[in-house]
Formats: structure tokens, sequence, C-alpha cells
């Protein structure tokens, strides 16, 4: 995942995280960002780069505890062990990250994973940023159609058209902000509030 990851545009060039910070509550130590199975901290640190200046505790990454266990990240940012299955024990972050995990999962599983995360946010203040293939209707890329097929085979998952993204963040009770696509054309950031 770590090299996948690196070859990947930085999520912090396809979205303007300082957007965020704008009418952030930074002061009460409430969250900025919350990395939902972000793996070694590779996403979140993009946040810290570009932000050097947001206080400890504003970053928080969770993952499994195997994962965490290995986790080498800078002292601002919080690692916590959390499965994504469960409830989401950080309320109020002002964003919910995740970054190729709900391509993994099936609609029921994504779901309950969004419903998890959205039971957290606050009304008109968090935001959900998904970065994860989008497929077009027609003519999506070799790469994009050939991880179709893997999460198809492997997971029981698929990758999601816009409509198919829409249908599932509606029924969790989400609505669709915007699409900010990858440079690489390879993903799209999905921007995300409560209904």
């Amino acid at each position: 995942m770590e090299a996948w990851t690196a070859w990947k545009t930085p999520w912090t060039k396809v979205y303007d995280t300082t957007a965020l910070l704008e009418g952030a509550k930074l002061d009460d130590a409430s969250p900025l960002v919350v990395d939902l199975g972000g793996n070694t901290g590779t996403d979140i640190s993009y946040v810290l780069a570009k932000h050097p200046d947001i206080p400890a505790g504003s970053l928080v990454l969770q993952d499994l505890p195997e994962v965490i266990a290995n986790v080498h990240v800078d002292k601002k940012i919080t690692a916590m062990v959390h499965d994504f299955f469960l409830p989401q024990p950080v309320k109020g972050s002002r964003a919910y990250f995740l970054h190729a995990v709900l391509h993994d999962w099936p609609d029921d599983k994504a779901k309950q994973l969004l419903v998890n995360t959205r039971n957290a946010m606050v009304k008109g203040y968090s935001k959900l940023l998904i970065y994860d293939i989008v497929l077009p209707p027609i003519g999506a890329s070799i790469s994009q159609t050939t991880m179709d097929v893997e999460m198809m085979s492997l997971l029981s998952a698929s990758e999601r058209t816009q409509d198919a993204w829409e249908n599932l963040l509606t029924d969790a009770g989400f609505k669709i902000i915007n699409f900010w696509p990858d440079p690489q054309e390879y993903e799209m950031i999905i921007e995300a509030e409560i209904a």
C-alpha cells in the first residue's frame, strides 16, 4: 500500500486543505483530519507537511492494531487503533478522510463504515473526503478496469461509477458537494457532508 500511495498524487494537491482550516475549531483540541484506515500515515503526513504549524493532536491516524504497532509518524500526529466497522470514537473532526478504503468493501459493509463515520460528524462543519477511483460511465482506463476486476475477484467488492458513489453516499445519509479529479486521472476526491 505504501508504494501504491507514493505513486499517486498526494491528496493535498488534489483538494485544497487550506479550506479545512477556515472555520476549524483547533483551539479546543478538536481534530482537523482523521485518516481512517490510513496505514502507515503517508496521507495524514501530507497534511502536516502542508500545514506544519497546526497544533499537535489535530491530525489522527487510525488503523488496526497490527498496523498502528509499526507506525512511525511525526509526534504531532496521533496514531490510534480503530476498527472502522465500530462506532467512530473521534467526534467532531473537521474532516474524515478515506483513501482507497471503500473500494475494498461491498456496499453493505461500506455503508456500515460510512454511517459509523457520519454519526461522529457535526452537520454543517464536518466533511467526508474519499480519495478513490470513480469510474466514468464509458472509457475507463486499463488501470481502473484492472483494479475493478481485482476488487471483484479478491474481495467481492468493486470500483464505483459516479452514480454508484452517489447512491452509496445518499443511502448512508450524505450529500456530495464536489468531485475533485486527480491530475493523473486515476482517482478523485469526493467531498461530502451530512445531508
